[in-house]
C-alpha cells in the first residue's frame, strides 16, 4: 500500500496511516510474569551496591583485629560471588569441556589446497 504525501492530499494525513501507535495487550500478567517482573525490580535496586558489599567483605577479611568467624564468612561471600561470576563465563561448556550451543547451527569449515598452476606446467 502506498501512502499519499500531504502535498497530494491537500495537506492532510493519509487516512490509511495509523496515528494511534502500537495496540497494547490488555491482558493480566501471569503469576510467573509478575514474579519475574518483581525479581528484576529488586535486582536493579541491589546491583549498584554489590561492589561496595564485596569491598567491605574484603576489608573484614584482611582486618587482623577481626575475629575468625567474620573473616571466614567474608571469605565465603567473596568465593561464592567469584564462583557465580566464573560460572556465568563458562556457562556454555559441559563436564567434558565441549561447548554446548543448543540454538546455534553447526558450521563446518573446510580448507582445500589447490594445486599450483606453475607446478603443473613444469611436469
Amino acid at each position: 500500500m502506498v501512502f499519499k504525501a500531504r502535498s497530494e492530499n491537500n495537506g492532510l494525513l493519509d487516512p490509511n496511516i495509523s496515528t494511534k501507535g502500537r495496540p497494547r495487550e490488555d491482558r493480566k500478567l501471569t503469576k510467573r510474569e509478575l514474579l519475574e517482573k518483581e525479581q528484576m525490580a529488586i535486582l536493579r535496586k541491589l546491583k549498584p551496591h554489590l561492589s561496595t558489599a564485596i569491598l567491605v567483605a574484603s576489608k573484614i577479611m584482611n582486618d587482623p583485629k577481626a575475629a575468625e568467624a567474620p573473616r571466614l564468612k567474608a571469605c565465603t561471600i567473596i568465593l561464592d560471588n567469584y564462583k557465580e561470576l566464573i560460572g556465568g563465563v563458562y556457562e556454555g561448556e559441559d563436564e567434558d569441556g565441549e561447548e554446548i550451543q543448543p540454538n546455534q547451527p553447526k558450521t563446518v569449515f573446510s580448507l582445500h589446497m589447490l594445486p599450483d598452476p606453475k607446478e603443473d606446467k613444469k611436469d
